[in-house]
């Protein structure tokens, strides 16, 4: 079964670590937590302001 959800690719530089974080349900905004650490990540989706990459670096 393939996994469809849209997703981020995010590299969280706290420890090193590479992982995906998903669209919410209300599709406002993408959410998730540092696999090692659990520190949280969020980033809005906003169609004014957007950009068009799908990885990201987070500190």
């Amino acid at each position: 079964m393939v996994d469809e959800r849209p997703f981020l690719g995010v590299l969280f530089r706290c420890c090193g670590v590479y992982s995906r974080i998903y669209r919410t349900q209300d599709e406002t905004a993408y959410a998730g937590r540092c696999p090692r650490c659990a520190r949280p990540v969020r980033v809005v989706i906003d169609a004014r302001s957007g950009v068009d990459v799908r990885f990201l670096e987070v500190y």
